[in-house]
């Protein structure tokens, strides 16, 4: 039943799905978002781009969104763009086409490589040198790989591939008979094994696209596929990689492989793919597109294994560069500067229910307050499925109710004040109660 009530509100509610379900944090970014990373640990969503400005504060390249606002991370870091965000080593590593820390007094040279240790960026004394940038890092076996574009890194001779350990670089590599003809631009473990997408050549006659790696021997992963990756991950048991122009292989931008053929994603999608990012047991696919098999996407839409499905009914009138799930949510970073009509510049969050879903499980249980601490007042911020009554309780730290109340919340995003001066310093528990959810969240009362 409550299918069927959700399918009937999403028919008669259709006409109004457009730009309205994706919000803009603040002014947005002054200029491209180009990757996210979600990290859990600070529990905040890092954007990284070609930006100056966010939310119409001086701002370089970098940003983190907590939720209910934005964390400036010192100003940012230089000159440039950010490729690559990552957690490893208990730091934020940041890679990309930059120079130097726009936040220290003397503009140290970071040459590409830097990372948020506590409360500065670190110039590490290092980085990737011909001009060279990564294109993405990934961690395997304690390890963090970087891949790009370089010669060098730090004092390691190692084009194009390299590790860091925490304190240095060391070389990764290749034989004799395998060579490079351009970049490295990604890498993701498959198998057992780590594949690496770029373009190399095979005894200086064979140009190829993806090489593995077991460890040991490095090997072609098929001669015959040739073509500009931008994106690669593991989905269902199978590699899924994608791009701008894909060939001798079936499919249209993306396809996938499972370790030895490769095989069409249905009819693909019609242009440029930029991201590929698995979310529960769904492939989001993010770019430059307008359809996704035979239905209308517009730079974002879902597979599911079988079928593709569009995200929304919303335009964009440029790419999605990344796409991400935080707290529940999911926003979207690129070169976009218009949803529909509406102004929206380069960064949204997705406020309304997407269309592939029975029921809206990405809103059912988005819980922030803010400020926090506070003194006085108190803004819950919340989703809902459709008009309903809920409850607000405030608990101290003996776990006792010292603050109960009701209100009408809308279909939506709602945000109720609650006035809870007067009670004693200290830590409460406020409890959210919508239906048969409930969600908490810790406040400090000052």
């Amino acid at each position: 039943m409550k299918k069927l009530v959700f399918l009937l509100i999403l028919v008669l509610s259709t006409y109004n799905l457009c730009a309205q379900t994706w919000v803009q944090m603040g002014t947005g970014l002054s200029d491209i978002g180009r990757v996210f990373y979600a990290d859990s640990i600070s529990n905040k969503l890092f954007v990284g781009g070609n930006f100056s400005y966010v939310n119409g504060r001086f701002q370089k390249e970098i940003a983190a969104w907590d939720g209910t606002g934005w964390d400036t991370l010192f100003s940012g870091i230089g000159d440039g763009y950010i490729n690559t965000i990552l957690r490893f080593q208990n730091s934020i590593y940041v890679g990309g086409a930059f120079t130097y820390l726009h936040s220290s007094p003397y503009h140290e040279m970071v040459n590409g490589f830097t990372r948020l240790d506590g409360n500065s960026w670190d110039s590490l004394n290092t980085g990737f040198h011909n001009s060279g940038a990564p294109n993405q890092y990934y961690e395997y076996y304690n390890m963090l790989y970087c891949v790009g574009e370089f010669d060098s890194a730090g004092n390691c001779y190692s084009p194009n591939i390299v590790t860091w350990d925490g304190a240095n670089f060391a070389p990764v590599l290749l034989p004799n008979n395998i060579g490079f003809t351009n970049s490295v631009d990604a890498v993701v473990a498959f198998q057992n094994q780590l594949y690496f997408a770029g373009s190399f050549i095979l005894n200086g006659t064979t140009y190829f696209t993806l090489l593995k790696w077991d460890g040991i021997n490095w090997n072609a992963a098929d001669t015959n596929f040739n073509g500009y990756v931008t994106t690669m991950v593991v989905y269902n048991g199978e590699l899924y990689i994608a791009g701008s122009g894909l060939y001798n292989v079936p499919g249209n931008y993306i396809v996938k492989y499972d370790g030895t053929n490769f095989s069409a994603v249905g009819a693909g999608v019609n242009f440029t793919v930029f991201n590929l990012r698995v979310f529960g047991n769904k492939l989001y696919v993010v770019g430059g597109f307008d359809s996704a098999g035979a239905v209308a996407a517009s730079g974002i839409a879902v597979w599911d294994g079988n079928n593709w499905s569009a995200f929304s009914n919303d335009t964009f009138n440029s790419g999605i560069l990344d796409v991400a799930v935080f707290n529940n949510e999911i926003y979207v970073t690129g070169g976009f500067s218009f949803i529909n009509s509406d102004t929206i510049k380069h960064i949204a969050r997705y406020n309304g229910w997407y269309l592939g879903m029975d029921e809206p499980t990405n809103i059912k249980h988005i819980f922030n307050i803010y400020p926090n601490p506070t003194h006085e007042m108190v803004t819950l911020i919340f989703n809902s499925y459709d008009d309903e009554v809920v409850t607000i309780k405030m608990m101290d730290g003996a776990g006792r109710v010292v603050l109960q109340d009701t209100r009408a919340g809308s279909r939506g995003e709602n945000q109720i004040q609650e006035n809870i001066a007067g009670y004693s310093k200290g830590f409460y528990i406020l409890e959210l109660q919508r239906g048969d959810a409930v969600m908490q969240k810790k406040i400090i009362l000052e």
